[in-house]
């Protein structure tokens, strides 16, 4: 994941990244086979673009606090159907946003991560009182899930300084890992008669054992196709991987947390977001193969950071998961480019605590533009009072051709620059520095808004 710790550093000043990844709430898993059959697709696709905050929002202080994301809900979510009905309208509005609906009270939600400068515990209490359900609190960051008819009196405590919707992707393929073979980890068992034993090996992904549940007669969630929860048609469950020696015993694996919205274990929605692909359990088999004599732990990354943040703490816990090894391959859109986030925090703190850390750093990296030194000479014509970013010779748009996605995908489109974050820092000054990032057509396709009358496409980010 594309996470900066304390070892690393970053080499621009401004960067606009862009993400390909499929449209689920808890596993945004990227379908390579998808993705190549996009390569050669039409270039006349009409495109949508979410999330922006409106000029009113701009000027508010109150609408500043939100994010693309959460400013472009918190406009038009009251426009959902109510009940179940409204996931997919909810859906329709943000793909990459996570979402829940009360089968009780059919009141709405959003998984958000909240920061503050004050005290943690009292944003988290406040935000309890306004209906957020499951919150998980890691240094001054408050993350859990928040009625979307709250969004506005959230933004409005004053003991909130931002809240961001909380969307994360795994790392993920399709391809059989030979890195057993490739690491030379046979001759070093029978050479140095090692083989995991003693090590317990702390895993952080979507999912478990969600296949059992989908699995299940009558689940309703299919195996194969675009929305299929097996693509590649291995649909063994875990019970399976024990007993064909793909996973060690039952005694040997401790689950600390398993993905879940709201409470609802694996849920799924056919027309809202796709099925976890059990990661957790794919990398737990190739530590299995690479160290048969380990322990494995597991715990959840894919619901907000805070709680991806404890569950390295609770991974590392001799009293909880007891892991002296960690890996993850999940990566949330917003962490910091330019300076250690929540997550990083976390790595470090169990790193000196004698932890070996590995995570997946995906191949994102040519999907991007760097400007290490960024000017702005052109004024603006709308917003009045801003200044143009010079891409190179004076233009002040860069040209970007989208691929046709298939059904289910996104692209997170993604500006950072090297101003300070709050989130993880309460005492940070935060950005010195406003950026819109605007978003328009070609003559060969169309971007518009969904739900968004007030044109959205432009996105202010300040620095969370």
């Amino acid at each position: 994941m594309n996470r900066m710790t304390s070892t690393r550093f970053a080499v621009s000043l401004l960067v606009v990244a862009t993400v390909v990844g499929a449209s689920a709430a808890t596993s945004s898993v990227y379908r390579p086979q998808a993705a190549a059959a996009a390569v050669t697709a039409g270039p006349h696709a009409h495109l949508m673009a979410y999330g922006g905050r409106s000029e009113a929002q701009q000027r508010s202080g109150v609408g500043a606090k939100f994010d693309a994301a959460l400013a472009d809900l918190a406009r038009h979510a009251s426009l959902a159907r109510p009940g179940g009905a409204g996931l997919a309208d909810l859906h329709a509005m943000n793909p990459a946003a996570h979402f829940l609906v009360s089968a009780t009270s059919g009141t709405a939600y959003v998984a958000v991560d909240a920061v503050t400068r004050g005290d943690p515990r009292q944003l988290q209490a406040a935000l309890t009182q306004l209906g957020m359900r499951d919150s998980k609190v890691y240094l001054n960051d408050v993350g859990g899930w928040l009625p979307l008819s709250a969004l506005d009196a959230a933004a409005g405590l004053s003991q909130l300084h931002s809240i961001r919707a909380s969307m994360s992707r795994t790392r993920s393929g399709s391809v059989t890992s030979q890195g057993d073979f490739v690491m030379g980890a046979p001759t070093a068992r029978t050479a140095s008669n090692v083989d995991g034993t003693g090590i317990t090996v702390g895993i952080l992904s979507d999912s478990y054992d969600c296949y059992k549940l989908y699995g299940a007669p009558g689940s309703g969630v299919p195996a194969s196709g675009n929305q299929g929860y097996a693509p590649y048609g291995f649909t063994a469950t875990a019970e399976d991987d024990i007993t064909s020696g793909d996973l060690p015993a039952a005694t040997s694996i401790n689950i600390l947390e398993e993905d879940s919205l709201g409470g609802v274990t694996c849920a799924y929605s056919s027309n809202y977001f796709l099925p976890n692909g059990d990661e957790g359990r794919a990398m737990m088999q190739v530590v299995h193969d690479v160290a048969p004599g380990a322990k494995l732990a597991f715990h959840t990354a894919a619901v907000t950071e805070a709680d991806f943040a404890q569950g390295i703490l609770d991974l590392a816990d001799p009293a909880k998961g007891n892991a002296e090894v960690i890996t993850d391959d999940v990566g949330y859109f917003d962490e910091p480019f330019f300076q250690d986030g929540l997550i990083a925090k976390a790595i470090n703190s169990v790193n000196l605590a004698g932890v070996a850390y590995f995570s997946s750093a995906g191949n994102s990296g040519s999907n991007a533009y760097d400007n290490t030194a960024p000017s702005f000479p052109i004024n603006s014509a709308t917003p009045a009072n801003e200044k143009l970013l010079d891409f190179g010779g004076g233009a002040t748009s860069l040209a970007v051709t989208v691929p046709q996605l298939q059904p289910g995908e996104y692209i997170a489109v993604i500006l950072e620059w090297d101003d300070p974050y709050v989130t993880g820092a309460p005492t940070s000054l935060g950005a010195k520095s406003q950026m819109d990032l605007c978003i328009t057509g070609s003559a060969s396709g169309l971007v518009t808004g969904a739900q968004n009358p007030d044109n959205p496409n432009s996105g202010s980010f300040t620095g969370l």
